[in-house]
């Protein structure tokens, strides 16, 4: 078996707990409301800030670690504020955003290419959410309530991931090659 680098181990459990409070946390609550039989209930929406977490776990950790910690961090914040309906979803697309931008972010050596990944990251979330309110809710108008607010976040959140995707992996650069020359 192979033994487990606890310096890994303790960046992956910080992105995780970061994500849950940045996405639990930084957030505004969408008054949405569906059907259920015949009363109406909250739909769960809020837009939240917690995708920038999905960038850094992406650049910090790589996909299949980014991936676990995106989606079981923005689940369980959706567990904590009380989004359960979209616990499933969030699963889904947040660990789907998170594969991608694991798999592309390599690849940005410009600013065209920065912003290209990070909008077709934030493309799978609108995207993601609105056939997951369809699916699942089969209400339309939660699906199209919804668009404009997913996009409003994705624009935030990806401009923010843009700038991390040009930026980060220098400053990680930086800081492999300061500790190691402290070493010798």
């Amino acid at each position: 078996m192979k033994s487990i680098d606890k310096r890994r181990l303790i960046v992956t459990i910080l992105l995780l707990v970061l994500t849950i409070a940045v996405t639990a946390l930084l957030r505004i609550d969408c008054n949405f409301t569906r059907q259920v039989g015949k009363t109406e209930v909250p739909a769960g929406t809020y837009v939240t800030l917690g995708d920038a977490c999905i960038f850094l776990s992406a650049l910090i950790l790589g996909g299949p670690w980014a991936a676990l910690v995106s989606a079981v961090g923005c689940t369980l914040a959706d567990v904590f504020v009380g989004s359960y309906s979209y616990i499933l979803g969030t699963f889904l697309i947040k660990g789907g955003m998170a594969l991608f931008l694991g798999t592309f972010v390599k690849h940005c050596d410009t600013w065209k290419k920065c912003f290209v990944v990070a909008a077709i990251a934030e493309g799978i979330m609108v995207l993601g959410y609105f056939i997951f309110d369809l699916v699942v809710f089969a209400q339309y108008s939660i699906a199209a309530q919804e668009i404009p607010v997913n996009l409003a976040q994705g624009l935030v959140c990806g401009a923010l991931g843009a700038v991390l995707i040009r930026y980060l992996p220098q400053q990680i650069k930086r800081a492999r090659g300061e500790e190691k020359r402290r070493v010798h």
